[in-house]
Order: C-alpha cells, then structure tokens, then sequence
C-alpha cells in the first residue's frame, strides 16, 4: 500500500502523442522560456525550442513502443 500521492507512474503506457505532451509539459515547467509545438503537426523534427543568448537550443522527443531500447542524443 501507497501513502496518499505517491504511486507508480506507468509511463509505458503513454503513446507517441501523450508522451510528447508530458515531454512538452515537463520542459515548459522547468524552462519557461520553452516553445512548444503542437503535437502531430509538421515541424521539422521540432517539438520544442528555446533561446540561450543568441543560441537556439531545440528538443526532439522520441519515442518507442520498445521499452528497452536505446537513443542516442546529439548535444
């Protein structure tokens, strides 16, 4: 048994859009100044942008439905 609030959350059960829609909510929430894009829209492989001085930082979700594989990020 769970005190009240905690629990398990079961990520794996999300698909391609709801994940994204966390991905986006969890960014905007840390990083304010975070542009997010609507989901299941074209965007370049955008899903969410933000400036850093004159740098433009973009994020690109990615999800699988292989819960065990690996993704390799490019910084």
């Amino acid at each position: 048994m769970t005190a009240a609030g905690e629990g398990r959350y079961l990520y794996e059960r999300l698909g391609e859009k709801t994940f994204q829609q966390l991905c986006n909510a969890l960014l905007a929430h840390v990083l304010s100044d975070t542009r997010c894009y609507p989901v299941g829209h074209s965007d370049g492989g955008r899903d969410a942008t933000r400036r850093d001085g004159a740098q433009l930082i973009i994020y690109q979700v990615k999800w699988t439905s292989k819960g065990s594989q690996r993704i390799n990020m490019r910084v």
